[in-house]
Order: structure tokens, then sequence, then C-alpha cells
């Protein structure tokens, strides 16, 4: 009878198949003395409403809760480490943390024009991240006065933390009429007021980027009411105004650039070409104007009058020795000018001179110290395909980098076609000391400085170098003695060996026209710019 008992007891474990025992297994390592491990599921919602943290049994799906909700954005999946997790699919075998992807939610816009025309290119959906300006519908006639919403307010821009569905409706004033008297070198935009309804700004586009001088505002008897390209007046709502927008002609424009530089001009042995801020201003009936205007896109520059200014606050060098502020402080009209005071400056043609001439170029250089610059930033030397790369090295200094980009879009805003590439010579025989080993290979470029040898070989008086009155307040340290007043140390571009010499001294000219050198971080010497240009 045992033994039939024992019999029954091993067929029966043998029916049981391995799944089930494995089971069983498992359930007793998890569920000893009836307690269920649990895994703890967190809910990272990633900016949108919180989600409770749950638990749930080892091997179990996670119940998917309710979607968490963020403004301007709908919840495309959660994740666990980066991979969309499949609430009908995935179990849990360890504490998780599953966070939310957002996309966000696209909006429509609704114009309702009113009879108006938009142009060709316009946003008709945005989202809460979109950030842009509405275009301006036109309309014969009329003048368009803004978008307004359902609720009557006026909606310039879409900006970002924006959402819903937005609909607008065009409204137009039939009573101020704006004529562009050159299409094709500048259209008028026109923006009216929020809070006065008979008061409009107007501005002047230049078409396609280009450099064409606005001539003024006008009204319809031709008398001129402003030479700013960004005007507002007010209008008398009984009767029409009419405004005209009007651009130099081809001749005038063509006179325009031959005297500020935009076309080079050659004159006495000099050659006019490019423009930079030299003058000091200091007419109150000027500065006045100029402080009511806003820089236009050319730099920064404010336009007035037909022609550009620039403002600056007055950082002024020490004395090397004594560590004082210049004794003399003064710009050339004679008038004094003061740390930290901010001064405005004329925007003129730069004057350059004739060091060569071939039958087709001019090689130039500035007749005046235009700015001021580090010949680099720091005395670090650095790794450059796998080079030992010094500070005194021109191919990589910043004031190579500086000269090729920041001055030439400055110098050459309106006209850089007569620049050419030349190739400059960096040998050692260029340079003060040609053994020490600090010559880089030649470069290509539209701006340079002259070398040691380019300006040893000229005569000390050639290496009196004026600085402008732009340049003093910029940091220059320059001559305060009356033989060489207001003459600058200026870089070259050849790197020199000291005793001390561990890369970061370069050849100087002195305000006395004598040549030595500096550390290549001195924020006093400044720059003389040398170009080819074609004829």
């Amino acid at each position: 009878m045992a033994n039939s008992v024992k019999t029954r007891k091993i067929i029966l474990l043998s029916l049981l198949s391995s799944a089930t025992i494995g089971a069983i297994i498992s359930f007793a390592i998890i569920s000893r003395n009836n307690n269920i491990t649990y895994c703890t599921v967190t809910f990272d919602s990633n900016g949108g409403s919180e989600i409770d943290s749950i638990k749930v049994p080892f091997g179990n799906l996670v119940p998917k809760p309710s979607n968490p909700t963020k403004n301007g954005y709908y919840l495309e999946s959660w994740n666990f480490n980066n991979m969309k997790w499949d609430f009908n699919v995935d179990v849990v075998k360890q504490d998780i943390e599953l966070e939310a992807k957002w996309n966000v939610e696209t909006y429509n816009i609704d114009y309702n024009l009113q009879g108006g025309t938009m142009p060709e290119e316009y946003e008709t959906t945005y989202n809460i991240e979109s950030s842009f300006d509405l275009v301006r519908p036109t309309k014969d006639g009329v003048v368009f006065s803004g978008w307004f919403d359902n609720n009557g307010n006026r909606i310039d821009f879409i900006m970002p933390g924006m959402t819903g569905d937005i609909s607008l409706t065009a409204k137009w004033s039939s009573n101020f009429i704006t004529i562009s008297e050159d299409e094709s070198k500048g259209l008028i935009n026109v923006y009216a007021s929020e809070t006065n309804p008979n008061e409009y700004t107007v501005t002047n586009s230049p078409i396609n980027n280009k450099h064409h001088l606005f001539k003024g505002w006008y009204d319809k008897n031709g008398n001129l009411l402003s030479t700013n390209p960004k005007y507002t007046l007010t209008i008398n709502p009984d009767i029409t105004t009419y405004i005209y927008s009007r651009y130099m002609t081809d001749i005038e424009e063509s006179e325009w650039n031959s005297t500020h530089g935009v076309t080079p001009t050659l004159s006495v042995n000099k050659v006019i070409y490019g423009m930079y801020p030299q003058s000091n201003v200091n007419e109150p009936a000027i500065i006045d104007k100029l402080e009511q205007l806003s820089p236009t896109r050319f730099n920064n520059y404010y336009y007035y009058n037909h022609e550009y200014y620039v403002k600056k606050t007055a950082r002024l060098a020490r004395d090397l020795n004594t560590h004082e502020l210049l004794s003399v402080r003064k710009f050339d009209n004679g008038d004094e000018f003061i740390e930290n005071e901010t001064y405005w400056f004329k925007v003129e043609p730069v004057s350059w001179k004739i060091l060569k001439e071939s039958s087709n170029q001019y090689n130039l250089v500035s007749e005046k110290l235009l700015d001021v610059q580090r010949y680099h930033r720091n005395s670090s030397t650095r790794i450059i395909d796998e080079k030992t790369i010094y500070s005194n090295n021109y191919k990589y200094s910043d004031i190579r980098q500086w000269l090729n980009n920041d001055f030439i879009s400055s110098s050459f805003a309106f006209n850089k076609s007569n620049l050419t590439i030349m190739e400059v010579d960096n040998s050692k025989e260029s340079t003060a000391t040609p053994d020490s080993g600090l010559e880089c290979e030649n470069t290509f470029d539209y701006v340079t400085l002259l070398s040691y040898k380019e300006y040893n070989e000229q005569a000390l008086s050639n290496r009196l170098i004026k600085t402008t009155d732009y340049v003093r307040v910029s940091g220059a340290n320059y001559s305060v003695n009356s033989n060489n007043l207001f003459s600058g140390y200026c870089w070259t571009r050849s790197p020199i060996e000291t005793e001390e010499d561990n890369g970061t001294s370069v050849s100087r000219c002195n305000m006395n026209g004598t040549i030595n050198n500096d550390f290549v971080g001195w924020g006093g010497s400044c720059v003389q710019p040398s170009i080819t240009i074609n004829k």
C-alpha cells in the first residue's frame, strides 16, 4: 500500500509541466510568507500636470494613467530610457520612472481681409513656441491700420506663449494715403497708433537690403516733412492726408557715393574708399536730432540728413609711466572729453595712402589710425593641426579675424566689390628677428596690417600716424607732445623674439615713429589697416 501511494506521487509530479513548476518556484521566491514584491513607478510629466506614483507587482503591466495636461502641447507618449513604453506589453521588473514626451499643438490663424490682398507668403498656423510678425496686407486707396481679434484687441505679432485658434480682421483707413515715388528702391510700412486713431508711424524699407539713400518724407505740395526714415505724424480725420517717400535719384546717389567713399575715388595721391567713425560731432542741433533716432540696420549707424553717425562711451587710456589719465584729452575741434561720457561721431570716408601701384591695382594703407584692438586676447599657446601655435602667430590672431570680418563689415558695408584678396608675406624676412622661428605661413586676406619690414622701410616721419577723435575715446594710447600731438601706437603683423620670449610679443610702431615691441594683449595699440583694390 505504501509503495502504491509513493508511486502515485511520482506520477503526479512527472505530469506537471516544467513551466508550471517554474511558476510555483517563482511564486515561492516572490511571495514568501504571502508578501508580494512591488515595484515603484513614478511619472515625470516634464512640465505638465502632476501624476502620482504607483506601486505595481513585479512582472505586471503598468496601469496607464490619465493623460497629464500642458498648455500648448499634447502628450505623445510615456518613455523609459528614451524608448516608448507600451502599457499593453511592457511589464515592470524594477523601480522605474516614465517621462512624458510632448509635441506642440498647432493653432490656426484666420484672416478676414475686408477686401485687402495678402502677400505671396504668410503664416496660417502657429504654436506656443512661435515668434513672428504678422504680415501687412494691401488695399488700393487706403492704409492698413492693423489686425484686430474678435475682442477688438490689436495684434501685430505672434509671440511665444500664445495659444488657441485666432480670427483676425483687417482694419483700413481711407483718409491717409502713402505713395512711394520709387518702389524699385524702397517700400513704405505704416503702423497705426494703438491709442490714437489719427496717429500713424511710417517707415521706409530698402528693397532687397540694397543701399539706397532715403531723401525724406514729403507732403502732396512737395514740402519736406522729415529726413528720418521713421516718421510719426497726426492726421486731420476730416481731410485726406497724402505722404510721399522719396529716394535720391540715380545721379544724386552716384554723387553721394563718390563723396562718401562708397565708390573708390583717386584724390591727390590718395584713394578715398569706405566709411568709418572718425570726427566728433559737437553741434547741439544735430545731437538733439540724433538722440531722437533709432539706429539703422547698417552697423547700427544713425542716419540723419543724408549722413551717418555713431555714438560711443569714452574709455580713456593711461600714461604708461604714471598710470594717470593722459594730460591732453581733446578732440580735433578743441573740445575736451571725459571718461564714461557718451559722444557722437560722424561716419566719414576713409583716406588711404598709396603704397604701390600697378596697371590694375592699388596697394593702400589708411592715412590715420582707425580703431583700437588687442593683437590677441590672451598669451596662451595652442595646439592646432598638431603644431604649437604661439599667441603672436598672425594667421591665428584675433586681430586678423577682426580685420577680415568686423572691419570689412563696418567700412565697406555699402560696397565691397573693389576689395581684392592679397597674398600676405609672413616670412621670417618680414620680421625683426628672422632666426626666431616665430614666423607663420603666408595668409590670403582682404585686409591686413603692415609688417615690421614694411614699416622699417618707411621714413620715420611716415610712421607718425595720427589717431582720430573716435580712436582717442576708444582707449588708444597717444602722444600729448606738441611735436607729434595725437600720434598713436600701432601694431605690425610681425611676431618678434625678446629676451624673455614665450611667443607673446609683436613688433609695434611707437607714437614717436620708432619701432619696438609689445605684449599681444595690450589694449592701447591701434590699427592701421592695409588693403588692395582694383582700379
